[in-house]
């Protein structure tokens, strides 16, 4: 039954795409290239005229155009007008293909009317393009930077089969036994068959004796009428199964698109869960600009885990708003029922780890000048330990003075509460902060290879400790600092076709760069420990690193660009007095990172910590990527922590056959011998669809993980296979 339903959700949501596609003015506009002041061009192999007729017949490979009309045809006949201006109908017939440069129509019998513009078209096949359906307004907002960022939609083929098709300039197309479907097909597998169908100029579409179709079984539609703004109330679906929740189907209903509005609601299914129900407001006001979301969710939980009650819920808001003379302004509630809330229900945003909490945030800028308000009220206690409620910041940054000088000086007032987790029973630490940082340095050109920076930081911090004692702490911190850089480049007249390489460009850039915070009259210990302002300590500290870099420039690439085949950068740091600052060792830890491509199929990736001390790796990563794109795709890495377990990952996509394509990965405890988990996915591609099952075996869980996805092919996202080390490394 579940799958049924599916079924007939993206029959529908065919219908959707192909009305608004053929709504759009096209190919099936009258006047795509029906402007009377171009000349109508004939070419064919075979010319015939037919004085007495006042007409020609043309065979062979014919071509007539005009504008960007284009018909192509085995045959045509055309009719001249009485007063000598030109062509004023045709007749085509065989492999007919009509075309205005953006959508094709192929037909085997066309009339045409130049005068008027309206056609006749017989066994007419369309193909056009829609915008899939996707999260139109997906936020990704950071606390301050207030940028928005959307996904671009990807197209979908459309494709329009009618017996006969005829236009009536201007009032109306008609269409005669129809079908839509985005199967490319003549034939297709399923989509909606219309008796009649009719599209006016504005976008309207009205469609008779409709019926869904797949395969052989058929059922029938009732006659609809739909206006340019219609949209399918079916927004997305997706169906599943899991150990926790059982078998799942969530759905979500878009019930109003405004220009300025947007209104959705959740209506999803969990066998071992219950029902869970949801409404998302969407609002944006350009001219501001002003852009926000509410979003509730709440499910009636028949299982709920420890200490949770029945109902479970989430509410959040956001809110952004930019006002004139540069001031920007953020507001954001997020609130949950308890801690596991949204691992359970909402599992991509828990993985990104921000905190749940309320925060009002307000900046001014003014060219290299800022100030900032920002605050936040913790709402949920094991997500969010450390409050700034409120900060105030005022900044200004690299300011040019006199001489060569570049000022940057930063200022941060902060009331900081911190509430440790419920478990610790520790008593709550709430203080003011007040901090002012000045900086100077000034560039400089030391001869042709050579750039020195020397520069000055002051610090002065006060704290307010246990606001009812007035416990009051002074600190402050002077640090000097100079950094050399030198950069050594040579080119190379070197070609490769194979390795897509055109010209090589090798440069070693050193760095040295010296610290010495020599001033600091408050140690770090008698501080409360609550960000990296507070582990200020005296040190002098020698930096030393170099970069080894190879580029060239690719051709066969989609956005040709400047590609590095080999990027190392080793890096040392060096204590003058190790007793004080690195616990009696001269040398810290030795870094190395380096990025390999000397192909673009190829890719070698490692990040390695050694340290000089115990003399042995402290911790590290390797992969190796390699892809023939299209065909396969593979991937090889290990990431080792000193005192942890090593965790291997391998994975292997391929495409088995034009239909078929797999994908497996195994993530393998190395240090203990065990495997961690398993996941195999098999695709199975159809003429206008795709299907997806796959499994997860994790080692710690008693039963597997099925999924199963089916989708329009444009709709199907497919990840490629990478595995970063957040994903593989167990924490």
């Amino acid at each position: 039954m579940t799958k049924t339903v599916f079924r007939i959700f993206i029959i529908t949501l065919f219908l959707y795409m192909s009305i608004e596609a053929l709504s759009q003015e096209g190919v099936l506009s009258p006047v795509s290239g029906s402007n009377n002041a171009e000349k109508v061009k004939l070419q064919s192999w075979v010319k015939e005229l037919r004085q007495k007729d006042n007409a020609a017949i043309l065979f062979g490979n014919v071509e007539v155009s005009k504008g960007k009309l284009k018909i192509l045809a085995d045959s045509v006949v055309v009719w001249f007008s009485k007063d000598g201006s030109g062509v004023s109908d045709l007749y085509a017939e065989g492999n007919i293909l009509l075309t205005d440069g953006k959508d094709k129509i192929s037909a085997q019998a066309l009339y045409y009317d130049f005068e008027s513009g309206g056609a006749l078209v017989r066994e007419a096949w369309v193909q056009t393009t829609q915008k899939a359906l996707g999260d139109l307004t997906s936020f990704q907002v950071q606390k301050e930077s207030g940028k928005e960022t959307k996904d671009p939609l990807p197209e979908i083929g459309l494709y329009f089969r009618a017996k006969k098709l005829r236009t009536e300039r201007p009032t109306r197309y008609i269409g005669e036994d129809l079908t839509l479907s985005t199967c490319e097909n003549f034939e297709p597998h399923w989509g909606v068959h219309s008796r009649e169908g009719t599209i006016y100029p504005g976008g309207t579409f009205e469609a008779k004796g409709n019926s869904l179709f797949l395969g052989p079984v058929k059922i029938p539609f009732f006659n609809v009428r739909f206006e340019p703004d219609w949209r399918m109330p079916l927004y997305r679906i997706r169906t599943g199964s899991s150990e926790d929740k059982g078998g799942f189907t969530l759905t979500r209903w878009q019930l109003l698109v405004e220009p300025n509005y947007k209104f959705f609601c959740d209506l999803d299914f969990y066998h071992k869960k219950g029902t869970g129900r949801g409404a998302v407001l969407e609002h944006t006001n350009r001219a501001l600009p002003w852009t926000g979301y509410l979003e509730t969710y709440v499910i009636n939980d028949k299982a709920p885990p420890v200490n949770a009650d029945t109902y479970r819920y989430r509410l959040k808001g956001l809110e952004l708003l930019a006002l004139p003379g540069d001031i920007d302004m953020a507001f954001e509630y997020s609130k949950t029922s308890d801690e596991t809330f949204l691992l359970e229900f909402f599992e991509r945003e828990y993985k990104k780890g921000r905190k749940q909490e309320t925060y009002a945030y307000l900046r001014k800028t003014h060219r290299n000048l800022g100030a900032r308000l920002f605050g936040s009220v913790r709402t949920e206690d094991f997500k969010t330990e450390t409050l700034y409620q409120p900060r105030v910041s005022a900044d200004a940054i690299s300011r040019e003075l006199p001489g060569g000088f570049y000022f940057t000086a930063s200022t941060r007032n902060e009331k900081i509460l911190k509430r440790h987790a419920e478990v610790l029973t520790l008593a709550d630490i709430e203080l003011e902060r007040h901090d002012a940082l000045f900086k100077l340095d000034r560039p400089l050109t030391a001869g042709r290879y050579l750039t020195l920076k020397p520069g000055i930081d002051a610090r002065y911090t006060h704290y307010n400790i246990n606001l009812n004692d007035s416990q009051n702490i002074d600190r402050e911190v002077v640090k000097a600092s100079l950094s050399a850089d030198s950069r050594i480049s040579r080119n190379y007249r070197f070609t490769s076709i194979p390795l897509d390489i055109n010209g090589l460009k090798h440069s070693i850039e050193p760095q040295v760069r010296y610290e010495n915070t020599y001033h600091n009259d408050t140690k770090p210990a008698k501080l409360y420990q609550l960000d990296e302002l507070d582990t200020i300590r005296k040190g002098e500290i020698l930096t030393l690193s170099v970069t080894n870099r190879l580029s060239t420039f690719r051709t066969k690439e989609e956005k040709k660009e400047i590609a590095n085949l080999l990027d190392w950068r080793i890096e040392i740091p060096y204590y003058s007095k190790p007793h004080r600052d690195n616990s009696g060792e001269s040398y810290g830890p030795l870094e190395s990172r380096l990025e390999l491509s000397a192909t673009p199929f190829l890719t070698i990736r490692s990040d390695l910590q050694y340290d000089t001390k115990a003399r042995h790796m402290k911790k590290g990563s390797f992969n190796i990527t390699a892809a023939n794109p299209g065909v396969w795709n593979t991937y090889l890495g290990m990431i080792y922590a000193s005192g942890k377990d090593t965790i291997g990952t391998a994975g292997l996509s391929a495409r088995l056959s034009p239909k078929w394509s797999a994908s497996a990965r195994v993530q393998h405890n190395l240090s203990i011998g065990r495997y961690v988990s398993k996941t195999f996915t098999l695709t199975r591609k159809f003429h206008c669809w795709i299907m997806e099952l796959g499994v997860v075996v994790e080692r710690d869980k008693d039963t597997p993980t099925y999924t199963f996805l089916i989708s329009p092919a444009a709709l199907f996202k497919k990840e490629t296979l990478h595995i970063t080390e957040e994903t593989t490394f167990l924490k």
